[in-house]
């Protein structure tokens, strides 16, 4: 059923040419506008003169056109009317010529026809003896916007090929039930290659199907068919994220000359560079002019190498010529009323001139600091009202935390990261860690933040996520949704937990972009991510590269491969391993749960085996520790361990937009990747070296990027994982599999055969050989194996039609249980050592 009579350019679901431009854009020619002089032009070089060129409009539904207009531009001698044109449609399989009577060239340039046709894909070829410009295609008619598009599945859209031909099959539903007259195609690189409902392919590569209604809509699918002897590689993205202030600010910004000439109650200054120290009255007698000599060099230094070297801008009252300032807090000031004995310091802001000006409140503590004889000896005594005791131990730390503040400052009214709060801290405290590392030439660190040891630990946490994994098992927003809570009289409830509560002051995915796109890449966040991190990346690479960006980060927490930053990483788990995890209960109200469960801090997934039906070989992560969005599992695993050997394990996600991957160090240090899996699938790699304790990485994402709300920052991932070729059981999530030049056993893992056995079946053919031929259902096979490779063996139970039915790995001979619910029939066991692999038939009466 069709609504109406339309103006059908409104409704394209897409619009496509064979020459486009940024300064004659395809748009123009659908958004109603026919009368100005803008145009799509088909000039595509002088070398294509005469030549045709054309622009294809799409609809999701059949439109039946009754009225064709086709606006033409003339521009000088170089856009000319054309001298021939034609339309073509699809037919579902290829184009074919409409044969159209047009009406010759009006006044206004117009070709004109009143003959009716369907189209749900058109194309109008055109040329001239020079280029063709179009200023609008006014096509009227009406739109099937009842016709129901089909939906195609498969489970298996991402495979491997092995060597053997490979049948690609989805399957094809219809809300309305009704599946006649279908039109297939199947396309490899543009190309069609078959038009059938199955497609057998011999080769690696994507392949995409579409299946078309008669009503014109078109469903399609696409499968990844890979080569597991390809060794991936991380791609580069589109964008570099890279941004250096001078891009907008080519001659700099002049150094400021002047205070803010606002009155906050100050009656003395002092300046240096581009920084400026005030106090009021109360000037504490700790607060030296050697402290303030001392801070302001400080930030001076620090904040030219931020501004010269690292591309960052200054803040707002230096940029508009105002010496950027700092407030001694407690001195009375009109900005506080805290006495001169208060601590703390922060980013605050004064109000002058109905703006907010952005600077920073120091108490007399972190001032004093940069004093080179301050301890409190040496005021302290009645005649200047301070009593006071006990040494100063933490000068460099307070040191550092003013050039916090300071960063603060330079932050606050940037244009990016209002909704992520979580980044205001992690952006500063990898900003200063780069900036201070970069000062020394290929200097390697060998500690980061403690915070950061969040980070590493759990990286089932959200990457933009503040205050970590709560009491309630759910996660902070970026912007701390879900933390603050307070009890009936107003104090605030501790929803955290120890080391993770701190997560938001953690560097690690900082440092990752870094590392990734180099030095601008902070400040580009700041530029560009307006809203929060990740979505405004999504912004400049698109949704699926920052997926693709998830991954990465998250594969190489798992490898520990973060470049200059990999040594201090691996300290972060070396630091906070096993550690007890539970409510801090460091506020006034106490902790906000009781009876939390305390966690051994580890960044591997414990794994059990699955009690649920069709079970074998299937293992099932802790349920409270799966990802949260964003977040993954690292799941170590046992395998053969041989050069050459398959690796491969089925993943089964229980949630959206998950994935997994292979990989794993060698002994010498070297990082190997699997091809990603996006969805259900298999995910294998042939091993291009041996990994270090024969031990891989299953690294399961969620690879959403965009934040909510509630129900996502409340939403675990859960997934299974079942062993197959040559992978035998996940490992102990205690041990430090991290460390990869040590040799690591694991006793949940049983070798269960010694060295000399395999070193008498050297050189013999693998071979499988059963007691009998003949079982029933739920009795135990006698198995016997010859030329074993591997101290483990897979046996897989096949049904006559190729289904898997039950897999189990045994310790050499032994054991091989049928499933008691098992259908009479014949079947096919198939054992696997290492790259080896052998069969028999069995009957279960």
């Amino acid at each position: 059923m069709a609504f109406g009579v339309v103006i059908l350019g409104t409704k394209v679901s897409s619009t496509d040419a064979s020459v486009q431009s940024d300064e004659h854009p395809l748009s123009l020619i659908v958004d109603g506008k026919f009368t100005g002089n803008d145009y799509w032009s088909s000039y595509a070089g002088q070398d294509k003169y005469g030549e045709y060129q054309y622009v294809e409009l799409n609809w999701s539904y059949n439109a039946t056109i009754t009225t064709s207009t086709i606006y033409w531009a003339v521009d000088g001698d170089s856009i000319q009317l054309p001298t021939d044109f034609y339309i073509m449609i699809w037919d579902g399989h290829e184009w074919q010529r409409e044969e159209l009577e047009f009406e010759g060239f009006d006044a206004a340039n117009r070709s004109v026809t009143k003959q009716v046709f369907t189209a749900n894909r058109l194309r109008i070829y055109m040329k001239s003896d020079k280029a063709c410009g179009i200023k609008e295609v006014r096509l009227v008619g009406e739109l099937d916007e009842t016709c129901q598009m089909a939906t195609l599945t498969d489970n298996n859209a991402t495979q491997y090929y092995m060597g053997e031909p490979l049948t690609l099959s989805p399957t094809v539903t219809v809300d309305d039930g009704d599946l006649s007259q279908l039109i297939w195609n199947w396309t490899s690189e543009k190309e069609i290659v078959s038009t059938t409902d199955e497609l057998t392919v011999t080769a690696p590569g994507v392949y995409t199907v579409t299946c078309q209604r008669p009503c014109g809509s078109i469903a399609s699918l696409t499968y990844t068919i890979k080569d597991p002897n390809v060794t991936f590689t991380w791609p580069d993205y589109q964008s570099t994220l890279c941004y250096n202030y001078r891009y907008d600010y080519p001659e700099g910004v002049p150094a400021p000359t002047k205070m803010l000439p606002e009155d906050v109650g100050q009656v003395g200054v002092k300046t240096y560079g581009w920084w400026a120290f005030a106090w009021g009255k109360n000037r504490n007698a700790y607060v030296t002019d050697e402290a303030i000599d001392g801070l302001l060099k400080k930030m001076d230094e620090d904040f030219g190498y931020f501004r010269n070297t690292l591309g960052w801008l200054p803040d707002k009252r230096a940029r508009r010529g105002y010496y950027s300032t700092i407030y001694l807090y407690g001195s009375g000031l009109y900005t506080d009323n805290a006495d001169s004995l208060a601590r703390g310091g922060w980013q605050g802001a004064t109000w002058y001139k109905n703006e907010s000006w952005p600077m920073i409140h120091l108490s007399y503590y972190p001032v004093a600091c940069f004093d080179p004889d301050f301890t409190y000896c040496k005021y302290g005594d009645p005649q200047n009202g301070i009593s006071l005791i006990g040494n100063v131990t933490d000068q460099v730390g307070q040191q550092n935390a003013c050039v916090h503040e300071g960063i603060h400052a330079v932050f606050a009214d940037l244009e990016g990261c209002k909704n992520a709060a979580w980044f205001q801290e992690s952006g500063n405290t990898s900003m200063q860690a780069d900036a201070e590392l970069s000062k020394t030439p290929n200097a390697v660190p060998s500690s980061m933040g403690f915070l950061s040891g969040s980070n590493m630990i759990a990286p089932f946490q959200p990457i933009e996520c503040y205050s970590g994994w709560l009491q309630d098992g759910s996660f902070g927003g970026p912007s701390a949704e879900g933390v603050n809570m307070f009890n009936s009289s107003g104090a605030q409830l501790c929803t955290w937990r120890n080391l993770l509560g701190g997560n938001q002051y953690g560097e690690l995915f900082a440092h990752f972009l870094s590392v990734r796109f180099g030095d601008g890449a902070l400040p580009w966040v700041w530029r560009y991510c307006k809203n929060r991190v990740l979505d405004g990346i999504a912004d400049s690479i698109g949704g699926d590269e920052t997926r693709r960006l998830i991954m990465e980060f998250r594969a190489k927490q798992a490898t520990i491969e973060f470049g200059k930053w990999t040594a201090a990483s691996r300290a972060l788990l070396t630091s906070n391993w096993l550690i007890n995890i539970k409510p801090e209960g460091n506020t006034a109200g106490g902790n906000w749960l009781k009876n939390v469960e305390t966690w051994k801090a580890t960044c591997y997934a414990k794994m059990s085996k699955c009690d649920e039906v069709d079970s074998a070989g299937w293992w099932k992560p802790e349920y409270r520790t799966t990802p949260g969005w964003s977040g993954s599992n690292i799941v170590p695993i046992h395998v053969s361990g041989n050069k050459g050997d398959l690796v491969k394990i089925h993943f089964k996600p229980l949630g959206q937009n998950m994935t997994c991957q292979l990989c794993f160090r060698t002994k010498r240090g070297r990082c190997y990747y699997s091809e990603p899996v996006v969805g259900e699938g298999d995910v294998m790699m042939i091993l291009p070296d041996a990994p270090a304790n024969k031990v891989l990485f299953a690294v399961v994402c969620n690879t959403d990027y965009i934040y909510t709300g509630e129900a996502q920052r409340k939403t675990h991932y859960d997934y299974r994982l079942q062993m197959l070729d040559n992978a035998y059981m996940p490992g102990n999530e205690q041990l430090k599999w991290f460390n990869y030049t040590s040799t690591i056993t694991d006793n949940n893992f049983v070798a269960g055969i010694n060295n000399e056995l395999a070193d008498q079946e050297q050189g013999t053919t693998f071979g499988l050989q059963a007691a009998q031929t003949k079982v029933r259902a739920g009795e135990t096979l006698p198995l016997t194996f010859t030329g074993a490779s591997t101290w483990q063996v897979q046996v897989r139970m096949f049904s006559a039609n190729g289904g898997l039915v039950y897999a189990q790995s045994l310790l050499r001979d032994g054991g091989f249980s049928i499933p008691a619910n098992t259908a009479p029939g014949l079947y096919v066991l198939q054992a696997v050592s290492g790259a080896d692999k052998a069969a028999i038939k069995i009957v279960v009466e």
